[in-house]
Parts: C-alpha cells; structure tokens; sequence
C-alpha cells in the first residue's frame, strides 16, 4: 500500500522548521523537487521563515588578514558553517582595507593611490553586488573607527538589502583627543554636521580596530590604552564617555563592547588565557545605571583545540606554553566573540544562563596562511 503524500501545507511547516545556521540543508531541499523549490524560493516563504527564526544565523567572519606570502593586506572570510562560497570581491575592494561588517553590509576604506590617508570609504551588499563609494568626512581622523548600519528607523535587519544605509566615523586628530564624530546618509549622499567634540582627560591613545557595539540607538567603541568605552547616539548625535569595571581598567590583554542577550551593553575582556563577561544594567523605566556586573570569568584552554602539529617547535610550545588570545570582535545578536592567537582564529559561542554565569562552547578556525592584522 502507497504511503500517503504530505499536503502542500505540511511541507512548508516542515521547510520552516530547517535550521537556518546550516543553510546547506535548504539548498539540498531545493533540489528534491520542483513544488519543493517554487516554495523554498516563494518571498512569501522567505518572509515567515526569518520571522520565524528571528535572529539571522552567523554563516562566517570577514576580517582583515596579511597574507604570508604574497605579503600584502586582504580581507578574508573563514566560514563558520556549511554555507555557499563568500560572494567575491568586486576589483575596488580587493585592494582595500576592511573597516566593518554589519546589516548585511561591508564597509571598506578606500586605497587613494600610494596611502590610506585619503578617507574615501566603499560601502559593498555581498548578496547583490553593489557598491557605492563614500567621500572622506569632515572630521579629523588620524585614528578612527566606523560602522555601517541600516538607514531604516525600526527596521528588523532581517532583508535589508537595497535599502538606504549609515556610515558613522569616529576620529582622533591625535593622542590626548578630543574625539569626532560624524554620520553619513546614503539618501542625502552626504555626511551630517558633526557632533560636538568630547573632550576628556582620558582620552590619550587611539581607537582599537575591533568592531563597535550597536545597543538600540547608541554605538559604544573602545579605545586602547587606558579602556574606556566611547558612546555614540545616533539620534542625539551626541558623543559621551562610558566609565568600566574598575577591576578591569588594567591588566586586561583586549577587550570589546557588545550587545548581550537581554539587549543591555556587554564587555568582554581577555585576561592571560581567561575570558571575563560584564553586563551593565540599567533600571527601567527610568534608566538610571546601576552599574557593572560579571558575569563570570573563564579558563579557557586553547591549547587542547589546536591539532597535533608536525612541527617540533609549535609542538614544544603548546607543550610548555598557553595560547594568549586577544580579542578582535563580537558578533550582533548572535552570543559569539571572535579572538586571534599565534596559531589562528577561535570563535566563542556565549550560552548564557539567567543572571549569574554562562556555559562557553569554543571553536577553532585555523588558517595558516592568513594572518591577523592590528593597528
């Protein structure tokens, strides 16, 4: 006796339920039939299946690596599941420097001839290829930091291709500040008038090259040296000074904001081989700070993750030495940080259980033939 077939809408509630970090599985599906391909590419599908899962999936990490042997700057993407090759770069931003990563967006500075000083940027939509160059703002920006972001107000990020964007650039003139801050309109092509610079006794290194940390209408960046956090809200377009841990002002190796699972600003710091989690609540709904919590610090052993090398020397030193990593960025949304060592990158999956600790799964992205870049 024939088994009888699946009605039309028990095979879109079953396609919904497929794992969106394993994006490999929907393209298998896709090819089984043609009614399963028409719904799998149906908008109307696409549309429930990101509000059913919410929050996107991190397919990989684009960053900015030196290569080994050709001896030059290049971006690179190191996958983090089984997802369809990284779209490649276009020409201009091949010979670029990545800045940002962020709403389904790649913000790259442009190369101006013989040197970076020039500024310009180039705004890349890896999904459907197009590019759009943005002048040097009106700031000065000897050491900076940018982001790009969605230009739609209350927009979920879940499908933002096509639509207007922000470029925000945070400037140091030099060691000692004061900080600038400007923002860019895709749909004016032009930048804003510039937030009032902040000046503070603090501020006397440069910006770290880590991602910034997007909490509802506010950016938060760190800058190296002394570690404090500079905020920037994008509808105030007002500039101010974030104060951390005090147990973490000094002695940490890097250190990155982010955004944790309850929507509140996050830190994460490195301290030797440890990684220690902060979250800064605030008390609703009159949003007076209450302050820093910690959430727990972590041994975190990279050393049993790197493979048996035939090389005697690494050999020995993973023998005798622990891997110190550092801190290089934190993805949105998704509970992940990302840390280079000596022998490669290791990502940091962040399962966080209520208020008072967390479980931590690490993973190992190896690439030998890439390294990263610091300023």
């Amino acid at each position: 006796m024939a088994q009888p077939e699946l009605n039309h809408d028990a095979i879109i509630e079953i396609l919904l339920r497929f794992p969106p970090a394993d994006p490999a599985r929907l393209i298998r599906a896709a090819l089984v039939c043609k009614p399963w391909r028409r719904i799998l590419t149906d908008p109307a599908f696409l549309r429930r299946y990101r509000e059913f899962h919410r929050t996107p999936p991190l397919l990989g990490f684009l960053y900015r690596g030196w290569h080994n042997e050709l001896n030059v700057s290049v971006p690179c993407f190191v996958p983090t599941t089984a997802a369809p090759p990284f779209p490649k770069l276009p020409p201009e931003c091949r010979d670029s420097s990545l800045v940002d990563c962020r709403h389904r967006r790649v913000l790259f500075q442009a190369f101006n001839g013989d040197n970076f000083l020039g500024l310009d940027f180039l705004v890349w939509d890896p999904i459907t290829g197009s590019r759009e160059k943005v002048h040097k703002p009106p700031i000065p920006c000897l050491s900076y930091s940018a982001a790009v972001l969605c230009g739609i107000a209350g927009c979920d990020h879940r499908n933002c291709h096509g639509t207007p964007f922000r470029v925000l650039i945070l400037g140091l003139h030099y060691t000692g500040g004061p900080v600038y801050a400007c923002l860019y309109s895709s749909e004016t092509r032009a930048w804003g008038t510039p937030a009032v610079p902040l000046h503070h006794a603090d501020i006397d290194s440069w910006f770290d090259f880590s991602c910034g940390a997007l909490v509802k209408d506010e950016l938060y960046y760190c800058v190296w040296g002394n570690k404090i956090v500079i905020e920037y809200d994008l509808g105030e377009n007002r500039l101010s000074l974030i104060d951390l841990p005090n147990t973490n002002r000094y002695g940490s190796c890097s250190s990155v904001p982010m955004l944790m699972e309850d929507g509140s600003l996050g830190y994460a710091c490195t301290r030797d081989s440890s990684l220690c989690l902060w979250s800064r609540k605030v008390m609703k709904p009159d949003g007076v700070v209450v302050g820093w919590v910690q959430r727990k610090a972590v041994e975190l052993e990279l050393e049993k993750l790197v493979p048996a090398l035939k090389n005697k020397s690494w050999y020995s030193f993973r023998k005798k030495k622990k891997l110190v990593p550092e801190l290089i960025s934190a993805a949105q949304g998704v509970d992940v940080v990302f840390m280079a060592t000596s022998v490669g990158i290791f990502m940091y999956v962040l399962h966080f259980v209520g208020c008072s600790g967390h479980g931590v799964h690490v993973k190992a992205i190896l690439d030998t033939g890439v390294s990263i870049l610091h300023r």
